[in-house]
């Protein structure tokens, strides 16, 4: 029997059905196992004692009117259907085709270990790297590996973090938010954000690929984030800039001003007093190469006007910096008990400078001695033990020692003490540096001058003779070196009160300059180094006083402890300036300045105690010349239909590098070393650029009125480490 419109053949195991069964006259058999359709006729006629009868059963309209054909053929042929696969059947024959494709893909990838790059790539790569083309192990760790490798690679991917650091530098805790230390960010936090949502010091590591998507198109600037990426963390959300960003907090303003430099004292009565005319703010300041900062110009442009003279001593008493004295010694209690050092002038003033006494603790003859009475009163020696005055005995023939040693004929002995001192070797050029080019004719005149037979008495004193101690008076007729011969630097005596003294030759003065340095650099280890840089970096006013305008900077040591300094040779710059969350770019808005110029954002604050701040060493306690900028200010123009309000406009992401392009990038950095040897010296070495010439413009405002001595460039060729 057959029947349309039923399928009661499709089983499980049957792969075809009916050509007409979507239109609904499925034919009740249906094809054979082949996909045959095997219904040829409405029905199969039977046979009987009367012949062939028509079998159509009555629900397909019963018997036909003319009967089977004589042969016993139904008359009522069906034309034959084509039968199609069932679903199943389909489902079972793609998952058949993908099975094999995919066991055929493993064969291919397992059988080489670099299969085609071009086959697997994610797309284009954006431009800042497109030189990379297709070297892939560039960025994926695992690309050299097989597919298993890449696989597994997934599961860590710290892994591709790591090799975006073979490239680029960045902070020790560049996997922690921001880039910051989590127990830092936690507090920050904390107290900025007291309500919202702390930041647990155990963090989840931040993965570069987390923001940074590449394989988008060449235009695709990976940097760019979302508001919404930032919302991410930050839970604490505000509509807009303009509505619930909170007020800025004494913006842009985190700590004093590396250069002295008072603007309300300057504009208010300086210039007006010094003649200069038309002081506006760019004659000192100009942006930089990225035009982001306004650096300032360097001291020549700037303050060399009315500084210049203050550096070389002009109008000062006190012209040169004090190198060598003969001290004042209690002569009497040194014949009393016995102590020999020779002649001794009786009207010798005044105690050991801080050379001295580096380089007679420095000089393996007399550092025993040197170390058992170091701070000894030399003027008041009687309370001392035979022994302490055994030992000051000592440190005074070691005093003459040196004189002899630096106007004799071999410098070995100045340079021996100096390496001894500095823990290492020294180059000529750096021993001529420190050594600030002393003149062997001004040193012989000065020990022939000072004391007699200094070349017999110390020379007597080494074999193990020594002279008995007896005064001098200088001859009255003993005449100074002439000052004003050496107006624009150098070295001369002053018979009054023995001493040998340098003069500055200029801003950024070599000898001056190194001493500090060198000074800096163990100040916190040594307190011969502290007691130098102390002296030097007195704000007295003394001639070539570099800390008139220089801010010195403390240093924590080990666990915070307070120890080293730091001096700022070089006002606030992209190369000294660290990242911070916040960013402003002051090229973009020069053409937003109405007729008050800067003074459309930054207004004077006359009240401030500016200087007060700049007595200490901690560069966070101070009181800035300028009101903080208001949140308003910016507000009238960043809103989401003018200049925009995303989130990156003003912040950054990444904090603490230092906002150098060439510091970005470690391979770079590498290659410019050489050029950048002068701008900023190892700890611990003595910073020297005798190829270089002395640098005139670095960023430096101006003094303040009481400001006496300012470093300066010096127009000399002598070699100078690094410029202002």
């Amino acid at each position: 029997m057959h029947l349309f419109g039923h399928r009661r053949y499709n089983r499980p195991n049957q792969k075809w059905e009916c050509g007409r069964a979507a239109e609904g006259k499925a034919c009740s058999l249906g094809p054979d196992s082949g996909g045959k359709c095997i219904i040829k006729s409405e029905c199969k006629p039977v046979r009987d004692a009367n012949g062939f009868q028509c079998a159509r059963p009555t629900q397909l309209g019963g018997q036909c009117p003319t009967g089977p054909l004589p042969d016993g053929s139904c008359c009522l042929q069906i034309p034959p259907c084509s039968p199609r696969r069932t679903t199943r059947a389909k489902r079972q024959l793609l998952v058949l085709l993908t099975a094999a494709f995919s066991i055929g893909l493993c064969f291919y990838f397992f059988g080489v270990s670099s299969p085609h790059r071009g086959f697997l790539s994610g797309g284009s790569l954006s431009n800042r790297h497109s030189s990379i083309k297709h070297q892939c192990s560039s960025c994926h760790a695992t690309v050299e590996g097989n597919v298993i490798n890449w696989v597994l690679s997934a599961k860590h991917p710290n892994v591709q973090s790591q090799k975006c650091l073979e490239c680029h530098s960045m902070s020790p805790h560049v996997f922690s938010p921001h880039g910051v230390n989590p127990t830092v960010l936690a507090k920050l936090t904390e107290v900025r954000h007291g309500d919202g949502k702390p930041v647990e010091p155990g963090a989840k590591r931040m993965e570069c690929n987390t923001c940074h998507k590449e394989h988008r198109g060449f235009q695709a600037d990976i940097k760019t984030m979302t508001n919404n990426q930032c919302q991410t963390c930050h839970a604490k959300s505000f509509k807009s800039f303009a509505n619930g960003h909170p007020e800025f907090d004494k913006f842009p303003f985190r700590r004093r001003t590396r250069i002295l430099f008072d603007h309300s004292s300057h504009f208010g009565k300086n210039f007006d007093k010094a003649g200069v005319k038309d002081m506006r703010c760019q004659t000192c300041h100009a942006p930089d190469s990225a035009g982001q900062l306004m650096v300032v110009s360097g001291f020549k442009q700037a303050c060399a006007q009315c500084h210049s003279n203050q550096i070389h001593g002009v109008d000062q008493l006190e012209k040169g910096l004090v190198f060598f004295r003969v001290p004042a010694v209690d002569l009497k209690t040194l014949k009393t008990k016995g102590i020999n050092i020779g002649e001794w002038p009786e009207d010798a003033d005044g105690a050991l400078t801080p050379f001295q006494k580096i380089l007679i603790a420095n000089d393996d003859r007399f550092s025993t001695a040197f170390k058992q009475v170091p701070d000894v009163d030399l003027t008041d020696l009687g309370g001392l033990s035979d022994a302490d005055l055994k030992a000051v005995g000592q440190v005074l023939w070691g005093v003459k020692s040196l004189l002899a040693d630096l106007a004799g004929e071999n410098s070995k002995h100045l340079q021996t003490k100096l390496e001894k001192y500095l823990k290492h070797e020294l180059a000529p050029a750096e021993l001529a540096l420190l050594a600030g080019a002393l003149p062997p004719d001004v040193l012989r005149n000065t020990a022939s001058a000072w004391f007699h037979n200094l070349k017999a008495e110390v020379g007597a004193f080494h074999t193990g003779r020594l002279t008995a101690t007896h005064r001098f008076k200088q001859p009255k007729d003993l005449k100074d070196t002439d000052v004003d011969w050496v107006t624009a630097g150098g070295w001369y005596r002053n018979n009054g009160d023995y001493t040998l003294r340098y003069r500055p030759i200029g801003h950024a003065d070599p000898f001056i300059h190194n001493w500090l340095d060198v000074a800096a650099a163990s100040y916190a280890e040594s307190k011969l180094s502290k007691g130098l840089f102390d002296s030097l970096s007195s704000r007295k006013a003394n001639a070539g006083s570099c800390m008139k305008c220089h801010s010195v900077d403390a240093v924590a040591g080990a666990a915070g402890a307070s120890g080293g300094v730091h001096v700022n040779w070089h006002s606030k710059s992209s190369d000294n300036e660290p990242k911070t969350f916040d960013r402003f770019r002051h090229v973009s808005h020069f053409s937003l300045l109405g007729n008050t110029g800067c003074l459309t954002c930054h207004s004077i604050n006359k009240d401030a105690e500016y200087e007060k701040a700049f007595v200490g060493r901690d560069n966070t306690v101070f009181e800035s010349n300028f009101q903080p900028i208001k949140k308003a200010t910016c507000v009238a123009c960043h809103q989401s239909d003018r200049a925009g309000d995303s989130c990156l406009s003003c912040h950054n992401y990444h904090v603490g590098e230092v906002l150098s392009s060439q510091s970005s990038f470690k391979k770079v950095q590498t290659s410019m070393d050489g050029d950048e040897q002068t701008a900023a010296a190892p700890a611990g070495a003595v910073p020297v650029a005798v190829a270089t010439p002395a640098p005139t413009a670095t960023p430096t405002p101006t003094p303040t009125p009481t400001s006496v001595a300012t470093p300066v460039p010096a127009p000399t060729a002598t070699p100078t480490p690094k410029g202002d």
